[in-house]
């Protein structure tokens, strides 16, 4: 999963809360805080399962990649221990190297990602929090009766 398509998931699931919010201005006073609660839990529940999928399909990626870097570790050392190599055995052990360092390089992308991802969660959650208060206190001020 690429920079950019987390950064949909993160704005996806930040409108899915926001949609909620939208729903209940559309309900007005229909709307049961219970059945407002249970959307917001129902799009807590579906964003934390988007989110469990990214991640197992993280971690797959990162055991494909550690078992093809373990294979070209063993195919380098065989290399390696030739004492007089070929043009072509040189060749080859250039070419079992640099795929190496792609492995590598693309194990290092999967960790900022998911550290990316991390962080985006937290802000998410922060967002969210921040989203619910304001129209708690909105709503809170709105139900304000003057005495006459």
């Amino acid at each position: 999963m690429g920079r950019q398509e987390g950064d949909y998931v993160w704005k996806k699931n930040t409108e899915n809360i926001q949609d909620v919010f939208d729903i209940m201005d559309e309900l007005g006073s229909s709307g049961s805080p219970d059945m407002i609660e249970h959307w917001i839990q129902l799009v807590h529940e579906k964003n934390a399962l988007v989110s469990e999928e990214s991640d197992l399909m993280v971690a797959s990626r990162q055991l494909e990649l550690e078992d093809k870097q373990s294979m070209l570790e063993l195919e380098l050392r065989k290399f390696m221990e030739l004492n007089d190599k070929t043009q072509e055995q040189e060749v080859e052990e250039e070419r079992v190297l640099q795929q190496m360092i792609e492995v590598v390089d693309m194990r290092d992308s999967l960790v900022s990602f998911l550290e990316e991802k991390r962080l985006k969660e937290m802000s998410e959650e922060q967002e969210a929090f921040s989203i619910m208060e304001a129209r708690r206190h909105s709503k809170a001020g709105s139900q304000v009766h003057w005495a006459s």
